[in-house]
């Protein structure tokens, strides 16, 4: 009459061994997080001795916290470089974190809790003369030792790398990520037949990037239907970027020289507009107007974008301040 009560038994037991068994031990401990790197890239493109700019976020997709998570930022090319620049760090949960920011860039981000993420910004200096493009590479690591929450250790001593590459500009293009702030950029400024036009940018603020190229021949879309102003250009078109497209509530000052049979025969400087191309769609004339030149005395917009024009010499030089990303041109 004992016989049931102990196969009963003895069937529970199997079928939870056998559970184990097609499980294994590491169902019954945490399960081994997703984790990804994003680099987004401060501008995408950089002068020769500026400085590249990289958002770095990492994420932990789940299930599981990772445990004593570090970070190691490499740039290829300079591997022993001090970074410029490491912003803070920002997590959307989990901390807290610190970086040894002399030489090479470790943070030691603690744990990181499922589906969280942090965020910081790093800078280094591209070194003059480097061609091509310049790499970054960010690898982390989960703890090694006991790091505690997990039991298990399911993503104990693990790795994962990505990496980005910042191309590098030409000599009618400047740009970088502006450290300080009220860094200035500028194309190639040395004028003749070849180059007829130099544009200088001042960046409005510090931690942005900032690009600025002469001579671009597509991308911009001026047609007379569109105004009337994109029949009447000369010189060449300047594509510029701040912040990667985000408008300002101030404007920033662009200076474009122009060689001076570059201007139609004829016009002087008060005839002078500049068109912009605005990268949100729409078309803006700046100086058609008495209301677009620039306040006489300081040089500077009363309430809206305006533009002064100087002859120098046989040169023209274009003072236009702006409060949208774009394209820009001379016109009559």
């Amino acid at each position: 009459m004992t016989r049931k009560p102990i196969g009963r038994f003895a069937t529970v037991l199997t079928a939870s061994s056998l559970a184990l068994m097609l499980l294994g031990v590491g169902s019954v401990t945490a399960a081994t997080p997703n984790w990804d790197i994003d680099i987004v890239t401060l501008p995408a493109a950089v002068a020769p001795g500026r400085h590249a700019g990289y958002e770095i976020t990492v994420t932990n997709d789940g299930p599981s916290n990772i445990n004593g998570l570090s970070v190691t930022v490499t740039p290829l090319d300079t591997p022993t470089a001090t970074p410029t620049h490491v912003s803070n760090l920002v997590y959307t949960a989990g901390g807290p974190a610190s970086c040894t920011t002399t030489g090479l860039l470790v943070c030691q981000l603690g744990t990181l809790v499922a589906r969280a993420s942090v965020t910081f910004t790093a800078a280094y200096i591209v070194p003059a003369g480097e061609s091509g493009t310049f790499d970054l590479n960010v690898s982390i690591r989960a703890g090694t030792g006991d790091t505690g929450s997990d039991r298990g250790g399911s993503s104990r001593g693990d790795q994962y790398a990505e990496s980005a590459a910042t191309a590098l500009g030409s000599t009618n293009f400047d740009g970088g990520f502006d450290v300080n702030g009220l860094a200035v950029y500028q194309t190639n400024p040395s004028l003749g037949r070849r180059n007829v036009q130099s544009t200088r940018l001042t960046s409005p603020a510090s931690l942005i990037p900032v690009t600025i190229e002469d001579g671009i021949t597509t991308g911009v879309t001026c047609s007379t239907t569109a105004n009337a102003a994109c029949g009447r250009l000369f010189g060449e078109w300047s594509k510029l970027n701040v912040d990667d497209g985000t408008p300002f509530a101030a404007p920033f000052k662009v200076v474009i020289t122009l060689l001076g049979n570059a201007v139609p025969g004829g016009a002087g400087a008060d005839d002078i507009v500049v068109v912009h191309v605005l990268d949100g769609g729409g078309i803006d004339v700046i100086g058609d107007s008495a209301d677009e030149i620039c306040d006489s005395t300081t040089g500077t917009p009363t309430n809206a974008e305006c533009i002064t024009v100087t002859k120098i010499g046989n040169n023209y030089q274009i003072v236009v301040w702006l409060f949208q990303n774009g394209s820009i041109r001379g016109g009559i």
